[in-house]
């Protein structure tokens, strides 16, 4: 597991992660993600917190190389009650 800060004056950056992957498709691709908590915190004290989804190759042995992003990404704001969502195919 690795832990990360990025600080800069506006908001600063931080979590945790850890590389998970796996193959898929008799080889031909790859799917993996960072897996772990992502926050980026403002200077009004909102807290955006999100956790990337699977990105899958395709192509790595033969057709067309094919990058995509798999599943969800859903950002979350506690302090103002805000969620997104996004659907990726």
């Amino acid at each position: 597991m690795i832990s990360f800060l990025v600080e800069n004056p506006l908001f600063t950056y931080e979590g945790t992660f850890i590389f998970q992957g796996k193959i898929g498709n008799l080889g031909n691709a790859l799917i993996g993600r960072q897996g772990g908590k992502n926050r980026v915190h403002f200077l009004d004290g909102t807290v955006i917190e999100f956790e990337f989804p699977f990105l899958k190759m395709g192509g790595v042995l033969y057709g067309k190389r094919v990058l995509q992003w798999i599943d969800s990404l859903e950002f979350n704001d506690k302090k103002n009650g805000l969620t997104a969502r996004m659907e990726f195919s």
